[in-house]
């Protein structure tokens, strides 16, 4: 698979990836920072602690992630995940809520790690 292929796969733009970090090898430098990256974990464990402080950290931290790396799927499902758990949103919604989109979130994030690695070769 090719990175163009890649970025395809991820609703995204690989020209766009490219002029914002330049070359392949940093795109495949940041692809694999990704995959080692804890904040979906962190989220996961977060929330099921009830944890709505650290809860919304993971999930803003995967936002940035994301839009940084240009992954739009995850980037929109953890950033709807985020604005659900705002200090100022969060009397709104319900640990449901919260949960429901969580699980958007863990199926945006399990195709791109699934995508990355299979990028890789994994």
């Amino acid at each position: 698979m090719t990175l163009q292929v890649l970025f395809q796969k991820l609703g995204s733009s690989y020209d766009d990836i490219l002029c914002r970090l330049v070359s392949e090898e940093r795109i495949i430098k940041f692809l694999k920072m990704f995959l080692q990256d804890d904040s979906y974990a962190q989220l996961k464990e977060s929330l099921q602690n009830n944890d709505i402080v650290n809860s919304f950290i993971y999930a803003h931290n995967i936002k940035g992630i994301c839009q940084n790396l240009n992954f739009p799927l995850l980037a929109s499902s953890s950033s709807e995940l985020t604005e659900q758990l705002r200090k100022e949103n969060v009397h709104n919604f319900s640990m449901n809520d919260f949960l429901k989109t969580f699980e958007k979130v863990t199926i945006d994030y399990n195709n791109t790690i699934n995508y990355i690695k299979e990028f890789f070769g994994e």
